[in-house]
């Protein structure tokens, strides 16, 4: 399965550095930055559906069967989102980092 891995901050890239050794991932260089409109103040987190609907407009005619957003970013919602084949993991959180990898 072709497969886009995105981060939307600064993560440790050593938690998932094996997975650019497989086939068909591929790993954007580059860090997507996400407007601070997206932050919600009184819950003091990101808004998920405002970010897969800001990304999904600049990745989803892309090629690739899969496009995984990591984060360390405190998100609303602690279950995983997704909007057609993009689907936001947070990697601070060990049971996503493993679905993330069992996925690809």
């Amino acid at each position: 399965m072709k497969t886009l891995i995105v981060f939307l901050n600064k993560i440790d890239i050593n938690k998932i550095l094996h997975l650019q050794d497989k086939k068909d991932i591929y790993i954007l260089n580059e860090i997507l930055h996400i407007p601070i409109s997206f932050y919600n103040w009184e819950n003091n987190c990101y808004e998920e559906d405002k970010i897969l609907d800001y990304v999904s407009k600049k990745l989803d005619n892309l090629s690739f069967e899969k496009i995984f957003l990591l984060t360390t970013l405190k998100l609303c919602n602690k279950i995983a989102q997704k909007h057609g084949k993009i689907e936001i993991i947070n990697i601070d959180d060990e049971n996503m980092l493993r679905k993330l990898i069992a996925s690809i």
